[in-house]
């Protein structure tokens, strides 16, 4: 995992890939992120409890990018 500095609560790493897809017009993404909660599984599953699950979060925000993303509004 990287050091993500003083203002980090989560150590994380992550990547995105995008690769063209010429025969749909399209652009295939692909992210991977791997994260070290504060507490570890225990605390993983205390913010889980609370509504506070990070992979629900992430993939929340994906679909909101996708559909930005989609719809031209990219700045």
């Amino acid at each position: 995992m990287a050091d993500n500095g003083p203002h980090s609560d989560v150590d994380h790493a992550g990547s995105v890939q995008f690769k063209p897809l010429v025969d749909e017009n399209a652009t295939k993404v692909r992210g991977t992120l791997q994260y070290s909660p504060v507490g570890g599984l225990i605390g993983a599953g205390v913010l889980k409890m609370l509504g506070e699950d990070p992979q629900r979060k992430i993939q929340h925000n994906l679909r909101k990018f996708k559909e930005l993303m989609e719809a031209g509004h990219a700045g």
